[in-house]
């Protein structure tokens, strides 16, 4: 393990100001999630690591990914789960000082894109179309049909009592129990989906190809387009704020009073360049990661 520093200042909004930090130099970052305490931010060269306090020191971890990017990492029912390119998953119970352990989830060499637990479940969502659940991810993970074909499965999510999977060519499904069946409902025109969140009794869907996004009060019913003028590759919802992350060069985002129904206006980071891969509202404080191994805190 190694000890990494950053510096942080805090600020009252997400549109307001953010602050630059480099604490893993030009590594290129995936997500970031915070529980029980603890934040942990995965990325590129099988980058796992943690802090408690953003202002202070990040420690590294071996979970045993090698080169591999780990591209999403969560926390639920006593284990941090995180996922990476090439089939790959680790799993550390407790906290992430703990020791994190290699796991086989059966994706074969496809890139394991997102995680998530909920409702006494974890699903975790790859390319080629595949969705895989299980009850403890210690153990067996079960193939899922959810009619993608073999699109790329990017992103899960479970909250307000629904699972919901978004991917490449406008794919949409929704489930109650996600060991149980999965029913389409895509977005015709919402190209690669990407970001995908749940607040204040919406869900809100970004695209990396279109310059729109989508959101419905009810994933399995109608989506409603919302003509943006960027691509984005995240969303998140908090403190009554919705917070998108720039696809495109420039770092920015966009960001409104709930609902996402009214005007959103724009706000910029501090990097000149690179994309938003994602953004974590937890803590009172909003936190996104990217490109060229920076990432941004304010204050909310």
């Amino acid at each position: 393990m190694s000890m990494l520093h950053s510096a942080f200042k805090s600020h009252t909004s997400p549109g307001l100001k953010w602050v630059q930090s480099s604490p893993f130099g030009s590594t290129k970052l995936s997500s970031i999630f915070y529980a029980g305490g603890y934040w942990v931010i995965t990325g590129a060269g099988g980058l796992v690591a943690y802090t408690t306090n953003l202002r202070g020191a990040w420690t590294t971890v071996s979970a045993g990914f090698g080169s591999n990017t780990v591209y999403d990492c969560r926390y639920g029912n006593g284990y941090w789960v995180a996922v990476g390119a090439a089939g790959t998953m680790a799993t550390c119970p407790t906290d992430p000082t703990h020791t994190w352990t290699q796991r086989s989830p059966g994706f074969g060499t496809s890139n394991v894109y997102g995680i998530c637990y909920g409702n006494g479940g974890w699903a975790a969502c790859a390319d080629g179309g595949k969705l895989r659940t299980a009850t403890d991810p210690t153990s067996t993970w079960t193939s899922r049909t959810i009619g993608f074909s073999t699109n790329l499965v990017f992103n899960v999510d479970y909250q307000n009592s629904i699972w919901v999977v978004v991917g490449n060519g406008g794919n949409v499904a929704t489930a109650s129990d996600c060991t149980g069946t999965w029913t389409s409902n895509d977005i015709s025109s919402g190209g690669g989906l990407r970001g995908l969140a749940y607040g204040n009794g919406y869900w809100v869907v970004t695209s990396y190809s279109v310059g729109d996004i989508f959101y419905a009060t009810n994933p399995a019913s109608t989506w409603v387009t919302k003509p943006m003028s960027f691509s984005y590759e995240c969303s998140c919802y908090g403190n009554g704020y919705w917070v998108l992350g720039n696809e495109n060069s420039g770092e920015y985002i966009y960001r409104t009073s709930a609902p996402p129904t009214g005007t959103w206006s724009a706000a910029k980071m501090k990097a000149p360049t690179g994309a938003i891969y994602d953004i974590e509202y937890a803590n009172s404080t909003f936190v996104g990661v990217g490109n060229s191994g920076m990432y941004y805190l304010s204050r909310g």
